[in-house]
């Protein structure tokens, strides 16, 4: 299912506020907030509830239908008492999910069109309200190489790819899954098979997202950090990389995670592929595009365009 994100989308779109805007251009690097506080209240849970359960119901019947059949047509394993089963299975997996995964994220949208690419997503632009919004325009394919230098840290998950609106995803990662589950139940879990099990669960966990987002067509960055006992038994393990340890900002009295990403990298303290910045609908639109193009000029970004999105809303 991964793909390049350049493969076919050569542009990215990062929205966010004016404050956003100045942290990213003047830092360098991009902020990756942590899954539970993004927009979606579901995050990460849409595919444990969705096609996890599926997968994990069919399996344990399948299980409790062999036991029944191997133990003279066992009477208490009813229907009911698999049901009981498979959803004390999933709650395990998903606690287990929940306390040992820490996904951040870092969310770009595809313009569809070229008028949405010039001008932006007016579903966006009504998000930022009265305040207006920007959308930092990013080059795919220079992101995919900070990505391959960011490596160098300790992360347990480092990818990108399109997020996928579908209840039912039909790819290979949901049969690693599914030969991932049989074998935990009948204690035959090869070591080829965990891994590529982990591998799947790690990316389809991100990678699906409730449809009432679909318009927005993300694009995500994602990395996951490991558990400080994992990073230590790494290091004594002989692995030398650094291990990247999250920090917070504080969003309506919240202190919110995140993982700055790219920063540090030895590249140079104006490395971000910044193609241009699309000022959203406002009053004082003119004067923004202005004070974004000496934002830009004043922190090495000489090549990057500045235009004001056309669309006319002029918000609440």
């Amino acid at each position: 299912m991964a793909q390049s994100i350049d493969e076919h989308h050569r542009e990215l779109m990062h929205y966010t506020t004016v404050n956003g805007l100045e942290g990213i251009v003047t830092s360098g690097c991009l902020w990756a907030t942590h899954a539970a506080f993004l927009n979606d209240s579901d995050e990460i849970h849409h595919f444990i509830d969705g096609p996890f359960k599926k997968v994990v119901f069919a399996e344990v019947r399948k299980f409790c239908m062999e036991w029944a059949a191997n133990n003279a047509q066992d009477p208490h394993m009813t229907e009911e008492k698999t049901r009981e089963i498979a959803a004390e299975f999933l709650e395990r997996w998903r606690a287990s999910i929940v306390e040992n995964l820490d996904f951040f994220v870092f969310s770009m949208s595809r313009p569809k069109t070229e008028a949405v690419a010039a001008h932006g997503l007016l579903s966006q632009w009504r998000g930022y309200g009265h305040d207006g919004g920007y959308a930092i325009v990013l080059d795919a394919a220079g992101l995919d190489q900070l990505l391959q230098v960011e490596g160098k840290f300790n992360l347990c998950t480092l990818s990108r790819g399109p997020v996928e609106y579908l209840d039912d995803p039909n790819v290979p990662e949901i049969d690693d899954v599914q030969r991932g589950i049989a074998g935990m139940l009948r204690g035959e879990m090869e070591d080829d098979v965990a891994i590529r099990f982990y591998r799947a669960i790690t990316t389809l966990l991100w990678q699906h997202k409730h449809w009432g987002f679909e318009e927005e067509c993300e694009e995500r960055i994602v990395a996951a950090p490991p558990k400080k006992d994992v990073a230590e038994y790494a290091a004594k393990d002989g692995d030398k990389r650094q291990p990247k340890l999250p920090k917070t900002f504080v969003r309506g009295g919240l202190p919110v995670p995140y993982l700055e990403l790219f920063a540090g990298l030895p590249c140079g303290p104006y490395r971000l592929p910044i193609k241009r910045v699309i000022v959203g609908p406002h009053r004082d639109q003119a004067l923004r595009i202005g004070a974004v193009r000496w934002l830009l000029a004043a922190n090495g970004y000489t090549g990057a365009d500045v235009h004001g999105s056309a669309i006319p809303y002029l918000g609440r």
